[in-house]
């Protein structure tokens, strides 16, 4: 119906050309139009009718196959049942002989009357009936084994007869109906058999020799087993089916399975079963199968299961026995043949090599296709019937009224001009080929003020383009051009219209459709709408600059006052002092957090904050975040674990520092919003295939948690999870907006999984590459001195977490977990010198309910909490260790492991051991004076007295050769060689001392190189930030540092800084004038540097303006105002010195 409803239309464009070729009082037209409608209407039913036609016989053809199929399933289900009962009798005698032998190789026999046996035999000629003393039924025995020496041979023959006569023989049919078989010697001197031989039989082996009449009864056999080596009975061919042949006494048809018995690697019986032709159904086809299978015995003459009284059946033997061919192509796949009006489907049966066969005919497929032929034929009738009479029907209905719609053609073309010229948009019909305007509308022309039929016009142009765009779309006529132009209006004024143009067909031609609009006014709004763009984009770009000129304004001075605060907390103050000295200290932390996100969220805006990528080892950090938090969340009496994957501890390709901060903040919330309960936090590395490795960190909290409505909102600016949250716990709301920002940086992404009253999950994805893999642990020097690790620990992540960090730093040891201690009361003391105790707890100390008697079944204890100290320590014996430190943990296990001392903690440096901060010897490069007096007693306030001060990096590469240092502080940029230059020497020279780098810029491109720095910190240094570095480096623990260095700060005056940078200055400002004048822009630059870290220690905040102004004009190679600036700068330090000789 389809292809007729196309045809139809096809017709009526037909019709529709011919009237508008034709003139409407002309009525042959529609007619010749009619005539052609009908004979594609009759010729297309033709066509569906023979189609139907086919797919009906197409149909049959696919029952037919169908019907194939069962048949070849029918099939196979019979010769599966034929084969398994092939199978079933090979295996009944495989079994009888393995039996046998068995029991031969074994020796366990049975003693057998051998000597009454062979008397007699020599009593009644060679020839006997067994009784039941051997045998369960009676067998026919002929033998010539009747002389002493024969004694064994005839006892092993009897007792495999008597094995035979035991065996569980197979009903077939009636009960009283057994498979018969015989026993006979390789030698011919022993032949057994039952049932027993007829009388006659006895009667002639008496007359003639016994050995003749053996000879002839197992003739048959003998034949088949000549056919093969002894080798080859032995191990291929075990058990032979012999093809059917004419019993000797009654001459049936019979089937011998034949199945050789070996002692001795030699062939000395063979046992045979015995079935008549006449009873193969019986034996088998005992379960129902189809009338039409049969097979052919191994001579392909002799048929199983077909009476050949029944017409039908005889002609198929017929046509078997004049067929050899398919029966000696079948082979163990089934296969179809066609013969004579009749299908076979054949295969071969291993074993007896017999051919299983199906014989179906035309006949059976009419009768099982009866029911689809006759359904088929009705359908296809009554299809029929139905096409030729809507063809009918269409005929004298449709089609007679089809005049009458023809001639409405011409009708409908005068109605579209009416429509074309009541369009609200200008519309022109063009010819492109003669660029003359076949038809338009008033609002066309009045836009264009061009005439109809004209062949010069405003039209050429986009003619020209419509062609060039049909050309280049390779003839595609359905792509829409649109082209923006100006022009001039029928009154001489400038219009912007916008050109629409489209290939149709008109008049039996290729024509284009042109649609104008004009968009005076949209562009004038469009400019309007851009203009104001511009001036919200400087305005964003403003609000920036200011965001982030006054948080770089704020900590300047903000560095200034928390140096002093820490130097003024290291004073012996009062209680009530000390307290507004720490409620102090908070407000300015909490300034310069918020200072810092404010900074860092102007540059994501600006999209000037660049990811620096470091080699990284991001467990470490981890851990470092985790310590950092640790004292606070043990204040608050909570939970905390880090539950870091070992893979975290190799080396990745990160941002540290950015890394660094989103676990901060997330720890911070965490901790703030967490009042009971536990702090976790996770790491692992997830493999995503084609996209890599991907970085999974988790910190989980059991705090208020977040309704589901404002998980959302959460990581917007300046949002809060509700009104409360601000007056409750105070925040800026722009701790989460930072991390999803500076994730979607990354490439990663922050989740959240939260539940009001119950808790947060907030999870970081983001990708990464492994740089180098976890160094394994290589002590094949070392002895190892425990068996057995028992790690105890109630929770099953952290407990988890344990074993695999015990199991990678002591491969090979026993390693044992349970949730209490109650569980460790079985060990046996005798061992407890070589078992290590791993007890994982909450706090710093035994559990309270640790037994004494429990500790000591072990050789060592560790206590593991995360807050115990960063290195172990000794406490009444038992080795207390933090859980937050990977480093840690292992130094514990493997001191205990290995019989090596826990230390204090040292760092050890060319065989030097550190005991206290006394004996560090520190080396300072500081080429500022300012900036080296704070360092030096900030240094001497945290205890390290042993310190040496250079002024440039050449001079601190010498020292380094000439003395051994512990640790070098070295600037950024100095004269001569500066940090880097000077990392470089010392690695060159192989000085492995570590160098801390602390300088006066945050975001410079070097610190993507700066990965083999031990740390690198920001001027002015904060003391506890500098002590805490050190210790880490140093391996110098510091908690309570200040407490303990209280009453030895001398406080530095303000004073002694104001008369050290004087002294600096008139130096650094003649290199900076001999510089400018020498335009020597990197000794500029190197002295700028310089004095902007003095210029931060005095909090000058103008200066500091003047000097950072003059740095962005020489990072940007702008050298216009270069002159200006330095003039303002030197200007406001002529004040500056002015004011601090008064004040000296």
């Amino acid at each position: 119906m389809g292809r007729l409803n196309h045809l139809l239309m096809a017709n009526f464009g037909k019709i529709r050309r011919l009237f508008l070729d034709t003139p409407l009082l002309d009525g042959s037209a529609p007619d010749r139009s009619v005539c052609y409608a009908r004979r594609l209407l009759y010729a297309g039913a033709c066509i569906l009718s023979v189609a139907s036609i086919g797919m009906m016989c197409f149909g049959i053809r696919m029952s037919f196959e169908h019907f194939l199929d069962e048949r070849q399933q029918l099939f196979l289900i019979q010769r599966d049942l034929l084969k398994s009962d092939v199978d079933r009798y090979q295996a009944l005698l495989r079994q009888l002989v393995q039996s046998y032998e068995t029991i031969d190789l074994r020796q366990e026999r049975v003693a057998i009357p051998a000597r009454r046996y062979q008397q007699l035999l020599l009593q009644q000629n060679n020839v006997m009936i067994t009784d039941r003393e051997i045998t369960v039924t009676p067998f026919s025995v002929l033998s010539t084994l009747t002389q002493s020496q024969d004694r064994a041979s005839i006892s092993m023959l009897l007792r495999l007869t008597q094995e035979m006569s035991r065996f569980p023989w197979v009903s077939i049919g009636e009960s009283n109906s057994h498979i018969s078989g015989f026993v006979y010697s390789v030698d011919k001197r022993f032949f057994a058999v039952t049932p027993p031989l007829p009388k006659s039989v006895f009667q002639n082996a008496k007359k003639v020799r016994v050995e003749i009449e053996i000879a002839r009864q197992i003739a048959r056999v003998e034949k088949e087993m000549s056919k093969y080596s002894e080798n080859e009975l032995r191990h291929k061919r075990s058990v032979i089916w012999v093809p059917l042949s004419r019993d000797p006494l009654t001459g049936e048809l019979i089937l011998h399975i034949a199945k050789p018995v070996f002692n001795n690697g030699k062939r000395m019986a063979v046992v045979v079963f015995t079935m008549p032709f006449m009873l193969f159904e019986r034996y088998f086809q005992q379960s129902k199968h189809l009338s039409d299978f049969l097979v052919v015995a191994q001579d392909h003459y002799s048929l199983f299961g077909l009476d050949v009284t029944k017409e039908r059946e005889a002609n198929w033997a017929r046509i078997l026995r004049a067929a050899p061919d398919i029966l000696e192509d079948a082979n163990e796949h089934a296969q179809l043949s066609y013969r004579k009006r009749t299908f076979l489907i054949t295969q071969q049966i291993a074993g007896p090599n017999w051919v299983a066969v199906y014989v179906f005919d035309w006949p059976m497929v009419v009768q099982y296709l009866r029911k689809e032929l006759w359904i088929s034929m009705a359908v296809l009738s009554a299809l029929l019937c139905i096409l030729w009479g809507f063809v009918i029907v269409l005929d004298s209905i449709v089609l007679a009224s089809m005049q009458k719609k023809a001639r409405a053609v011409y009708e409908s073309e005068a109605f579209n001009r009416k429509v074309l010229g009541m369009a609200p948009v200008g519309l022109a019909v063009l010819d492109p080929l003669k660029h003359i305007i076949l038809m338009q509308n008033e609002i066309a022309s009045g836009l264009t003020g061009q005439q109809l039929g004209k062949g010069e016009h405003f039209y050429r142009v986009l003619l020209d383009e419509a062609l060039f765009s049909a050309k280049e779309s390779g003839g595609n006529q359905q792509i829409v051009l649109r082209k923006d132009i100006t022009a001039r209006s029928s009154d001489g004024g400038l219009i912007e219209l916008v050109a629409d143009l489209s290939w149709v067909r008109y008049q039996n031609q290729d024509v284009v459709l042109c649609a104008l609009t004009d968009i005076t006014e949209r562009k004038r709004a469009e400019k309007l709408l851009e203009e104001a763009s511009l001036l919200a984009d400087e305005a964003n770009k403003a609000k920036s600059v200011f965001l982030a000129t006054m948080s770089h304004e704020i900590r300047t001075p903000l560095h200034g006052a928390l140096g002093n605060i820490e130097l003024l907390e290291g004073e012996v103050l009062s209680i009530a002092q000390r307290a507004r000295l720490t409620t102090t200290r908070r407000a300015f932390d909490a300034l310069l957090v918020l200072t810092n996100n404010i900074l860092d969220l102007s540059k994501i805006e600006a999209q000037e904050l660049k990811l620096e990528l470091a080699h990284v080892r991001l467990g470490e950090l981890m851990e470092r975040c985790a310590q950092t938090f640790s004292p606070l969340i043990a204040k608050k009496g909570l939970n905390f674990h880090c539950l870091i994957d070992p893979s975290l501890f190799a080396v990745w390709e990160v941002d540290g520092h950015r890394i660094s901060q989103i676990i901060m903040n997330l720890l911070s919330n965490a901790v703030k919003f967490t009042q009971k309960g536990a702090i976790t936090l996770y790491g692992t590395v997830e493999e995503r295939g084609l996209e890599g490795s991907w970085l999974k960190l988790s910190i989980a909290d059991s705090g208020m948690g977040i309704p589901l409505d404002r998980q959302a909102a959460v990581f917007d600016l300046y949002a809060q999870a509700n009104e409360s949250i601000t007056k409750r716990f105070g925040g800026s709301g722009l701790g989460l907006s930072l991390c999803r920002r500076l994730l979607a940086l990354a490439g990663g992404s922050i989740s959240l999984d939260s539940e009001e009253g119950e808790g947060s999950i907030f999870t970081i994805q983001l990708p990464s590459k492994k740089i180098a893999d976890i160094a394994e642990v290589i002590r094949s020097n070392s002895t190892l001195f425990i068996t057995e690790v028992l790690v105890v620990c109630k929770s099953p992540t952290w407990q988890s977490a344990l074993l695999k960090q015990v199991i990678f730093q002591l491969p090979g040891i026993d390693i044992h977990a349970v949730i209490n201690l109650g569980d460790i009361s079985d060990l046996d003391p005798l061992g407890a010198s070589n078992k290590i105790l791993l007890l994982a707890h909450n706090e710093s100390c035994l559990p309270s309910d640790c037994l004494p008697e429990q500790l000591q079944l072990f050789k060592q204890i560790i206590v593991v909490s995360f807050d115990g100290p960063l290195h172990p320590e000794i406490r009444e014996g038992i080795i207390y260790v933090t859980s937050l430190s990977r480093a840690a943990l292992e130094h514990a296990l493997i001191s205990c492991a290995y019989k090596q001392d826990i230390a204090l903690p040292v760092f050890q440096q060319e065989g030097r051991v550190l005991n206290s901060r006394q004996e560090v010897r520190i080396l300072i490069a500081e080429d500022d004076e300012t900036n080296l007096l704070l360092l030096e007693h900030q240094l001497n306030a945290l205890g390290y007295m042993n310190v040496d001060s250079v002024s440039d990096g050449q001079q601190a590469f010498n020292y380094c050769l000439q003395r051994n240092y512990d640790l070098v502080i070295t600037d950024l940029y100095m004269p001569i060689m500066g940090g880097q230059a000077l990392l470089k020497a010392m690695r060159q020279s192989g000085i492995t001392t570590p160098l801390l780098v602390h300088t006066a810029n945050a975001y410079d491109d070097w610190r993507a190189e700066g990965e083999d720095f031990a740390a690198i910190l920001q001027k002015p240094l904060s003391i506890t930030q500098l002590g805490q570095t050190l210790g880490r480096i140093l391996h110098l623990s510091s908690p309570e540092m200040l407490d303990r260095v209280r009453g030895r700060l001398e406080t530095l005056r303000d004073v002694e800084l104001e008369k050290v940078f004087l002294a600096s200055w008139e130096l650094d400002q003649l290199s900076l004038k001999n510089a400018a004048d020498t335009k020597d822009l990197q000794r500029f630059e190197r002295c700028l540097h310089k004095v902007k870290g003095g210029l931060l220690v005095l909090d000058e905040k103008p200066a500091l303006k003047a000097c950072e102004a003059l740095l962005q004009q020489l990072r940007f190679s702008e050298s216009t105002q270069m002159n200006s600036l330095l003039s303002e700068f030197l200007s406001i330090m002529s004040n500056i010195v002015s004011h601090y000789k008064q004040g000296i």
